[in-house]
């Protein structure tokens, strides 16, 4: 693999060791390390059996379709499948490919459409409130997209060999609170670092003190798995703050009281509202790496509310649209299972199908982005 060209400004002014900046990586290798760790502590824990065949191991760790960006295999679910070899058949081949087509869809007609709108309003200098509160509204809705749509294309193409790997998103936009966030978003990760890294620090047995020391860890080194940039960091410890803030606010009472003085309804739909803000300064914050005045100027801009914005109104339209077209499809996923068009008729599928097809004929007309999570 070829590194990077190194920018001469770098060599020259700062005199850093170019190796040191650009190192070549083998593709995907922080997906299969955490496959090799959670293989080894499996087996030495006596969860499942250690593979005697070499290419079976090889098999587990380098699975191409979810090698690049996840979903991060157990060996307890995915070594027996790649033991008992790939079959195909016809069936698989149907249900994977309309899997496979529905994040397409969502990667091609959302995501890569709202990659240039947001990298504008990210590439200003000076954002107002109202630019950076709809940049990270449409960045929010494109790594969603992005991401999610990687793994139904990962899934849909592993099933068409005979193998089902793990859901790794469910229904992370209609959530409350940051614990069930984590529960709905990039699941394999999130059960990774708690069945890796948060119950052997001591897990939530102990104080307060200790809960929360754990929990901080767990989410700093989560953030900073994702690159070494302190937003990254700064996103983790976020996240990691917010759920010890809701650890305490159920522990002491103050949710079943609030629940109970506002009604059920009324209190999810305040939570809601609530925890999709912070999640989306979670998201701004996430966003902001490839500066610190970038990130200054965005929590800067969320300080400062006004009602002036430089994003054209169309823009703040799509933004806000495709959010909420994220939104409805999770509750119809919700509603009617995550792939509804299983136990549809033939005339059904046939206008699904065509429906895809137009979204992508219809929505694909920018440049390809890459998919997010391939750089971490």
């Amino acid at each position: 693999m070829r590194a990077k060209p190194i920018p001469p400004h770098i060599c020259e002014v700062d005199r850093i060791d170019p190796v040191l900046l650009y190192v070549a990586l083998p593709v995907g290798i922080s997906f299969y390390t955490f496959h090799a760790i959670s293989y080894a502590v499996d087996v030495y824990r006596g969860d499942v059996a250690a593979s005697r065949s070499y290419l079976d191991y090889l098999n587990f760790v380098m699975f191409f379709p979810q090698l690049v960006a996840g979903p991060i295999a157990r060996a307890s679910h995915l070594l027996p499948q790649v033991k008992k070899g790939f079959t195909v058949q016809i069936d698989d081949i149907y249900s994977g490919s309309q899997l496979f087509l529905f994040g397409l869809v969502k990667k091609l007609a959302i995501a890569d459409n709202l990659a240039p709108v947001v990298d504008r309003v990210f590439s200003n200098p000076n954002p107002t409130f109202i630019d950076i509160v709809f940049g990270g509204l449409g960045f929010m809705t494109q790594i969603y997209c992005d991401f999610s749509g990687y793994t139904d294309m990962a899934r849909g193409t592993a099933r068409m060999f005979g193998v089902s790997l793990l859901d790794n998103f469910k229904f992370p936009f209609l959530v409350a609170n940051p614990r069930d966030f984590w529960r709905n978003w990039h699941i394999s990760l999130s059960t990774w670092l708690r069945d890796y890294l948060f119950i052997p620090l001591g897990g939530s047995h102990g104080s307060h003190a200790f809960v929360t020391k754990n929990l901080m860890i767990t989410m700093l080194l989560g953030g900073l798995w994702h690159g070494a940039s302190w937003n990254f960091v700064l996103w983790g410890g976020f996240h990691g703050a917010c759920l010890v803030v809701h650890r305490m606010y159920v522990e002491n009472g103050v949710a079943t009281a609030l629940e109970k003085r506002l009604g059920g309804f009324s209190y999810e739909t305040v939570a809601w509202l609530i925890f999709t803000a912070l999640t989306l300064v979670g998201w701004i914050i996430f966003r902001c790496s490839q500066s610190a005045d970038q990130l200054v100027a965005a929590l800067s801009a969320l300080a400062h509310p006004s009602m002036a914005f430089n994003l054209r109104p169309t823009n703040m339209r799509w933004m806000a649209g495709a959010f909420l077209i994220v939104v409805g499809l999770q509750l119809w996923q919700r509603t009617f299972g995550p792939e509804p068009w299983k136990d549809w008729n033939y005339a059904q599928t046939g206008v699904w199908y065509v429906g895809c097809l137009l979204c992508l004929m219809w929505f694909d007309k920018q440049e390809r982005s890459p998919f997010i999570y391939f750089q971490f």
